[in-house]
């Protein structure tokens, strides 16, 4: 907005003078086109000071104008302007220099939108000296807008496989395959759902991307349905029946095992590279070719066993690819250390043109472990590896496991069931006490607690935190004592400094969470990663496997099971998301809440397996194994709503209590 300010002496002359005496004030009106952006200006004050002075200092003359009712003409304006508003102020004042100010108003008060203006202008004797100042008025900018359409196509399933077929029994469970792809080469999710259902019937359906389970205690028919999403929101669906038929179960297999018709139970192990041992190398860019980087030394892989509550094990067939070998020759193949069989080995020193499927049906399952950790090993005198397989699934090895159901009898919704080392199965009742525990300390040969055996002895614990108030370590170790399970329950504040090896090793268990970073991240991960290497059991919890995570080696060498990813903390209401029912993790586990439910936002790694989600569905309780040894780890804050009000309530110490005692 331009303000023209017009100022002239009188026609008698007084001489030089400047700045002495108010001049007399008028205003000039000419017969202007209308036009120009007003904003919230009415008026213009005009304050004329010395040429000196600032705009602040008292004026030596000051009017007000009212804006003109047109647009100011062209002759005022820079060449080529447009219409602008404005108003017009005249001063007679002595000759002299003067500083011109200029305050757009409103109402009354300065402007909000329009800025003032000033300048200094010489008035000489018996002339208008005419100036033009510009007011700079906010105006609202404008932004780009650049719209790109994508064209996508959605996903679509290319296969679907049902075992042992849609037809089973009420006593069995449908493992279901799902095939997809996007045309786009988009990422990909499933979704699963069950659509129709007889009344008054339970189906189970329990699925990770493209796989899942289906069982069911109802004879009828049943509608399942998988939907394929992309990451750019087209998707697509296929349903598809499953018909059950009524049948004498005896004894009912746990989800995730496959019912045999003789009554036994089955369960598929695959081995993923989270699950190999001594496969670091790999020689392509896909890493479907691993190998032992040519140290000499054994390889193969590992798997924890699920099938504690069932019988005893009654077959085990073995399956893997073996690849890269630079020396050919028998190698012997180990389960848990002692001799299993063998195969000759391809005879091939480079990656990808030779790999051999090695079958070993029905090996000897007396060095078997059933509900814990095993190993298979083969020696590697060279470079000697194993490669990704289509037949096994696009995995590097398979172990199938038969089991024996369990003696037609199943234990109650309210027991847990403790397998000893002959294959027999106590049931235990949670509601009783220690003393009376069923049996199953007798056939752990240890304590029970709460349907949970331990390996003879009270369990000593370490809590390892760094709490934002110390007094939250306090509460973690009150709610472990709280649960009978352990004979101590101690405390370390590892802000303040780092357990030595020495000072975990007095412990069964260590606990180790953060609030603050810990003293030493990367020599507490060093010393916890020996201490569990060692047979000691770790359990990683908030924030040390989030925002402030341990360092050393049991980052680099993949002791975490959760991604430290960063953090939430959303309120968490509902119901927990059970993945492995009848888990040692889950025992006495009903609920857990929280206000804020502060966590990691990473998923499992490392071979992780997430046995229970937050009722949002974030990964809650994970397990895994670890050279060999089998371990958990939480998604949550082990402090509670005792210590502040809006932690966890519910079953937190029970959570804490099974991972401390789980291997």
């Amino acid at each position: 907005m331009a303000v023209t300010l017009a100022l002239a002496l009188p026609a008698c002359d007084q001489g030089e003078r400047q700045g002495d005496a108010a001049g007399t004030t008028g205003v000039i009106h000419a017969a202007l086109e209308v036009g120009g952006a007003r904003h919230d200006v009415t008026a213009i004050h005009y304050k004329v000071v010395d040429a000196g002075s600032t705009c602040g200092d008292a004026p030596i003359a000051e009017t007000t104008s009212l804006l003109e009712d047109e647009a100011l003409p062209g002759s005022v304006l820079p060449a080529g302007s447009g219409p602008h508003a404005g108003a017009d102020g005249l001063f007679v004042l002595p000759a002299g220099s003067y500083r011109v100010c200029a305050i757009p108003m409103s109402e009354g008060a300065p402007s909000a939108e329009c800025a003032p203006a000033e300048g200094v202008a010489y008035v000489a004797a018996e002339v208008t000296t005419e100036i033009q100042l510009v007011s700079q008025c906010a105006g609202g900018a404008n932004g780009g807008l650049d719209t790109v359409v994508a064209l996508n196509d959605p996903p679509r399933v290319t296969d679907l496989d049902i075992a042992p077929s849609k037809f089973i029994t009420q006593c069995e469970t449908a493992t279901i395959k799902v095939s997809a792809e996007d045309p786009d080469g988009d990422p990909i999710t499933f979704g699963w759902s069950i659509t129709a259902s007889p009344a008054g019937s339970s189906p189970v359906l329990q699925a990770t991307d493209a796989t899942g389970s289906f069982s069911t205690d109802t004879p009828g028919d049943y509608q399942v349905h998988v939907t394929i999403s992309d990451v750019l929101g087209g998707s697509s669906g296929l349903s598809f029946p499953i018909h059950v038929s009524a049948g004498d179960c005896g004894c009912a297999c746990p989800a995730g095992f496959t019912q045999l018709a003789d009554g036994g139970c089955a369960r598929v192990y695959e081995v993923t590279e989270d699950l190999l041992i001594n496969q670091d190398a790999s020689c392509d860019d896909t890493g479907d070719n691993r190998y032992n980087g040519c140290n000499g030394e054994p390889y193969g892989f590992q798997w924890t066993d699920l099938g504690g509550a069932l019988g005893p094990v009654r077959q085990i067939d073995i399956a893997l690819e073996n690849g890269i070998t630079c020396s050919p020759g028998d190698r012997p193949v180990s389960l848990n250390g002692a001799a299993i069989g063998s195969f000759s080995a391809v005879d091939s020193c480079t990656c990808f043109p030779t790999h051999a499927l090695v079958s070993l049906p029905d090996v000897d399952i007396g060095p078997y472990v059933q509900g814990g950790a095993n190993s298979v090993t083969i020696p590697g005198p060279s470079c000697d590896g194993l490669s990704r397989s289509d037949a096994l699934g696009g995995g590097f090895a398979r172990v199938t496991v038969t089991y024996d159901c369990g003696g037609g009898s199943t234990c109650l919704p309210s027991e847990t069931a403790c397998v000893g080392p002959g294959g027999d199965t106590v049931c235990v009742d949670l509601s009783s006490d220690e003393a009376n525990c069923g049996g199953c300390g007798d056939v752990c040969s240890g304590r029970c607690v709460a349907g949970v055996c331990t390996d003879g002895g009270a369990d000593r614990v370490l809590v390892a935190g760094a709490p934002g108030d110390p007094s939250w370590n306090y509460d973690v170790q009150a709610q472990l004592n709280g649960t009978g399970a352990f004979s101590a329950v101690d405390v370390f504040n590892i802000q303040e400094a780092t357990p030595t090896l020495a000072d975990l090793q007095a412990y069964d268990a260590v606990l180790v969470y953060s609030d603050y970073a810990p003293f030493d991240a990367a020599t507490l991960g060093d010393n916890l990663a020996t201490y569990h290497d060692g047979g000691g059991r770790v359990v990683v919890a908030t924030f040390a496997n989030a925002s402030h995570p341990l360092g050393g080696r049991w980052a680099n060498e993949g002791y975490h099971l959760i991604e430290p990813a960063g953090q939430d903390q959303p309120n968490e209401t509902g119901p927990l998301g059970i993945n492995e029912p009848g888990s040692a993790l889950l025992t006495g586990v009903t609920s857990l809440g929280a206000d804020s439910a502060y966590r990691s936002i990473g998923g499992p790694i490392n071979g992780g397996i997430v046995v229970a989600t937050w009722g949002s569905g974030a990964p809650l309780i994970v397990r895994g194994v670890k050279n060999g040894r089998a371990r958990a780890d939480l998604n949550m804050f082990p402090p509670s709503r005792a210590a502040r009000s809006d932690f966890w309530y519910g079953s937190g110490a029970e959570i804490m209590r099974n991972a401390l005692l789980f291997r």
